[in-house]
């Protein structure tokens, strides 16, 4: 916190993503979120009692993207939780600094990719 600025910064390193895709999709997967004014918990990533605004939200992970790989392979946007207001999306080699708006609309990603050439292959 500096002055009424509130940020929460989330992260998520890597894991094989068919183990990730099945923990997500079980319900495993959770985000401990930072105690709301009052006092109170707001911890699980479905907790609606934080006010919309009272922190700007970013995730950073490290796992494949869902570009065509099939749905388990990587993670989906719409996994991700829809008060997010920033993910930087980690691992993937293409760099598309430039914000995106998520598939659902919630969120904008960045994806600052590799800084060295990780590949001969063109693309």
């Amino acid at each position: 916190q500096k002055g009424t600025s509130r940020l929460a910064l989330y992260g998520l390193g890597a894991l094989r993503e068919e183990r990730l895709h099945r923990m997500w999709r079980e319900g495993k997967v959770s985000f401990l979120r930072p105690e709301a004014n009052n006092g109170e918990d707001a911890s699980d990533n479905d907790n609606e009692d934080i006010e919309e605004n009272e922190f700007f939200n970013i995730f950073a992970l490290h796992q494949n993207r869902d570009v065509g790989r099939g749905s388990k392979n990587c993670v989906q946007e719409t996994m991700i939780p829809d008060w997010m207001d920033v993910v930087v999306w980690g691992h993937e080699h293409e760099c598309q600094i430039d914000f995106t708006e998520s598939v659902l609309g919630t969120f904008r990603i960045t994806q600052p990719g590799s800084s060295v050439a990780t590949s001969l292959v063109a693309g």
